[in-house]
């Protein structure tokens, strides 16, 4: 049986919780003013008079004045300059980019219902066979050759081993 928080127990977790708030905001302001005198040149922003003067971080490098800053808006100029900085480097980390038009398998549906797998006949046969998704009712196939001892290879090259796990097409990934 759990025993029922009281009133000192939730008064206890309330004022730790603004501590550890406390402790982050002041960790973030400690982090601007450091990342502000240590790489001063960089452009956080521009002013808004006739000829769009840029702030420059060693403006705002001031401790009463990041003090008095809101913890957004410190954490916003943060991200300006570290973004310069890692745009700055030399060496860029390449981008990998997931949605290409290419898919691991080239999928089929199968909706009129007509295959009928292959006879087996001997154990080293490489059979060209369908394999289906492993979700119920769904007719989505993929075509490949299954060789003794339920290796298969798609037609693209992929391999799956047919002993331990099955095939799911992209929709009921």
């Amino acid at each position: 049986m759990t025993k029922r928080k009281s009133v000192q127990d939730y008064r206890k977790a309330w004022r730790d919780s603004i501590a550890k708030k406390q402790k982050i905001e002041t960790d973030i302001k400690a982090r601007l003013k450091d990342i502000c005198t240590t790489h001063p040149e960089i452009i956080v922003g521009t002013k808004a008079d006739e000829h769009r003067t840029p702030i420059k971080a060693k403006s705002i490098a001031d401790l009463t004045y990041i003090e008095g800053m809101d913890t957004s808006t410190a954490l916003a100029f943060i991200e300006i300059i570290e973004k310069e900085l890692a745009d700055a480097h030399p060496h860029q980390q390449t981008k990998i980019n997931f949605d290409n038009k290419y898919q691991d398998f080239i999928e089929y549906q199968d909706d009129d219902n007509d295959y009928e797998p292959p006879e087996r006949k001997e154990l080293t046969e490489v059979l060209n066979i369908r394999l289906y998704c492993m979700h119920e009712s769904c007719r989505t196939y993929i075509k490949g050759e299954e060789g003794y001892n339920g290796a298969f290879t798609a037609e693209t090259g992929q391999y799956c081993d047919l002993r331990n796990k099955g095939y799911t097409c992209t929709k009921h990934r």
